[in-house]
């Protein structure tokens, strides 16, 4: 069955799955395509209103056989025109059901805040269903599922409430937040993540079966180290803490440079181990 909404409605869709970037001629945050040199994927997912784009300095930091794959959702840039999804577990269905065909090399999962949360919930999803999982977990500043958010939430403020708020985390570009068109634009999206991240609370403590890397920043006033440590109870495999000098946005700094890098040793690291199993059964 074809998912109601699903994340990948047309062809020039699939382009966010495997090259975000410099927008193609489709319309499509698309860069490079893929080379078959590709052994590798990292599937990205973006923090709360924004989309593919937000990886589009990625592509040329990576080695030559790591794919980047962004995941543009609906209710954002090539997809504006879609209503946001208010539903996590709607959101993980067709997500998971749009993908699996997709994952058809070993990939890891990167997300950061609400990027994390879908990171985590669809790769427990692929295990639910029997498929292909991933080989490591990427998962910055978000707090362990066990846990609730903070509250005041800010998914239900006045407009000009919420406005302010985004200003003080600065992760929104200023030249969105001072255009009144685009931002009533953004605003729904943001809303309906916000929402999502601030009423969302695992019950069950449920475990993946890959390793996970937690990062974060140091000086995050939304996510506080505190709150990172229940993670150890949410994979049967290993875990890892790294840090960064900077807040809540640390990966839109000049911080961006050292996380790539780490993340590129761990990906280069699983690549090759996934190889040599494959040539040990040969």
């Amino acid at each position: 069955a074809i998912p109601r909404r699903a994340i990948r409605p047309r062809q020039s869709e699939c382009n966010a799955f495997t090259s975000p970037g410099d927008r193609g001629a489709n319309g499509s945050a698309a860069s490079r395509p893929a080379t078959g040199r590709v052994s590798f994927r990292d599937l990205c997912f973006p923090y709360s209103g924004a989309g593919a784009l937000a990886y589009k300095n990625w592509r040329d930091s990576l080695s030559d056989n790591i794919g980047l794959a962004a995941i543009q959702l609906p209710g954002r840039e090539t997809r504006f025109s879609e209503p946001a999804y208010e539903d996590l577990q709607q959101l993980i269905s067709d997500l998971g059901h749009a993908i699996t065909s997709h994952l058809t090399k070993p990939f890891a999962f990167f997300g950061h805040s609400f990027g994390s949360l879908i990171a985590f919930e669809l790769a427990l999803w692929l295990k639910r269903n029997n498929q292909p999982t991933p080989n490591q977990l990427f998962l910055s500043s978000f707090r362990a599922p066990q846990l609730p958010a903070n509250k005041p939430h800010s998914h239900d403020l006045p407009r000009h409430e919420l406005i302010e708020k985004l200003k003080s985390y600065n992760g929104t570009d200023d030249s969105i937040l001072r255009n009144e068109e685009i931002i009533d634009l953004f605003l729904p999206a943001l809303r309906a993540d916000l929402k999502i991240c601030e009423c969302y609370q695992s019950t069950s403590s449920p475990a993946v079966e890959v390793p996970i890397t937690i990062y974060f920043g140091e000086k995050d006033e939304l996510v506080r180290s505190e709150s990172l440590s229940d993670w150890r109870r949410c994979t049967t495999h290993s875990i890892e803490f790294k840090n960064f000098e900077g807040d809540h946005f640390y990966l839109n700094t000049e911080e961006r440079g050292k996380l790539i890098d780490h993340l590129t040793s761990k990906m280069i690291g699983k690549s090759d181990t996934t190889m040599d199993k494959m040539s040990s059964k040969v």
